[in-house]
């Protein structure tokens, strides 16, 4: 078997069996947060390992991961429908009855999948994907989007058609995970104000296809909401004003915004924003998704910057970016440097321990 061939025979798991998708606008910050993911499990003993499911997962995640680690740059935007996925295997503690009846915890293996099926931004423009038949919204030229082999629930790397096509299979991943991460940048959504009309359409669509949950009325996914930029000083000082900072690190003392406050935080975050639609999207979240099935995490890919003499966090010089100008005359955001992630990991785990519980 050739190895092209290898790649598109690998098997399709069972919908909503422990993969989880991860989620946002286009320029969220997907391809950095999985940079990212890669470096935090490597700060953070686990017990849990992350494998691409063939040579094209396992390349783009190196590739990306040296970029941000190395190279000190962010990854390449998407120009082209990547569809890929890794395989994260670890133990567990589970209780079952021993004998006469008596409880006792047992270790047993369990796996989950991470997808991440990214498009170029076009495929997500405010037009229907039917109204341009050259395929102008698939964000490429007629013959649509290629897509770079996956794994296990990617299919078969195919080329695509159109933009529609694309959609729908981005959609229909989406609605057959069982686990979702969504990535807000609320610096970028200042800016843009498109995360919302992102948001709202395609969980609309993703509500169309998902399976009733026979439990509730609302989505059956688990959602991991991760609002990220947490280096940033206009992020940061929301979480500082109302008293939401905690330090996380008794090493290098970085503080963040605990799990338990996140939600808190995110609320705050809708109340200062005067510009965008956050707060929109943040009802829409409570209306659609389960309270019991949704956590909220504030993060950062980058984290902050550790001066090198003193291996501390320094309030008065804590941004892990730096302006870089290029030959052109082109400014470009670069990283100071070392990376240390911030709640990048957590989501991840929390999904992985929801998905992986004995009913």
């Amino acid at each position: 078997m050739s190895e092209a061939a290898a790649e598109q025979a690998l098997p399709e798991p069972e919908p909503g069996k422990n993969n989880i998708g991860i989620w946002g606008a286009p320029q969220s910050g997907k391809t950095t947060f999985l940079a990212a993911l890669r470096t935090a499990m490597t700060l953070q003993e686990t017990g849990w390992v992350l494998n691409g499911v063939n040579n094209g997962s396992t390349e783009f995640l190196a590739s990306s991961t040296h970029q941000l680690t190395v190279e000190r740059i962010f990854p390449s935007a998407t120009t082209q429908l990547e569809r890929l996925s890794w395989k994260l295997t670890g133990t567990k503690e589970v209780k079952e009855r021993g004998k006469f009846g008596m409880p006792r915890r047992k270790t047993v293996p369990a796996h989950v999948y991470l997808d991440f099926v990214d498009p170029p931004g076009k495929l997500f423009d405010t037009e229907s994907p039917q109204q341009n038949e050259e395929g102008q919204s698939g964000g490429g030229s007629s013959g649509g989007p290629k897509f770079a082999t996956g794994g296990p629930s990617s299919g078969s790397g195919r080329e695509n058609s159109g933009g529609g096509a694309s959609r729908e299979e981005l959609v229909r991943h989406l609605a057959d995970c069982g686990g979702l991460i969504y990535l807000l940048d609320p610096t970028r959504e200042r800016e843009a104000s498109d995360s919302y009309q992102f948001f709202n359409r395609t969980v609309l669509e993703i509500g169309q296809r998902a399976m009733d949950n026979g439990r509730d009325q609302y989505l059956p996914q688990h959602l991991a909401v991760c609002v990220t930029k947490y280096d940033h000083y206009w992020v940061r000082s929301i979480a500082k004003k109302h008293g939401l900072e905690s330090v996380a690190d008794g090493e290098r003392l970085f503080p963040s915004v605990h799990g338990e406050l996140a939600e808190i935080f995110f609320e705050e975050l809708c109340r200062e924003d005067k510009v965008s639609n956050t707060d929109a999207m943040f009802r829409e979240i409570k209306q659609r998704f389960s309270p019991e099935r949704t956590r909220f995490f504030v993060t950062s890919a980058v984290g902050f910057y550790v001066d090198p003499a003193t291996g501390r966090f320094d309030e008065d010089d804590y941004s892990n970016l730096v302006k870089s100008t290029g030959p052109n005359g082109t400014t470009t955001m670069q990283i100071k440097g070392k990376v240390y992630p911030i709640n990048v990991l957590e989501p991840i785990m929390w999904l992985v321990d929801s998905l992986t519980k004995k009913p």
